[in-house]
């Protein structure tokens, strides 16, 4: 009975050891998450032509902050960080009429 306890208090150390290191994997994914967003998108012409240039702004109909971007050579836009809400988004360029959604 005596050697049965002695190498089951041997294992104990080892198995909470274990149940530590997954504690701390389980809080350190958990850290990780984030509630914002990122919104993304392609601005392009009426034959399907990418646009450069074009003045992206996203605007949050709650406190109206707004967050802005530019497209790029093949019209695509990057607008990080943004939270949960209800958005207007506007582009605009020199050339065509403002479109907003």
């Amino acid at each position: 009975m005596v050697a049965g306890a002695e190498r089951q208090a041997r294992r104990l150390p080892g198995v909470w050891l274990r149940v530590a290191i997954s504690l701390l994997l389980c809080v350190a994914v958990m850290c990780a998450q984030d509630s914002r967003g990122t919104v993304t998108g392609q601005v392009t012409d009426p034959s399907g032509a990418p646009l450069t240039g074009v003045s992206v702004s996203l605007t949050n109909e709650a406190n109206g902050t707004t967050a802005a971007s530019r497209s790029n050579e093949a019209g695509n836009y990057y607008i990080p960080f943004v939270t949960p809400g209800i958005y207007t988004l506007t582009a605009e360029v020199s050339g065509f009429r403002r479109a907003t959604r």
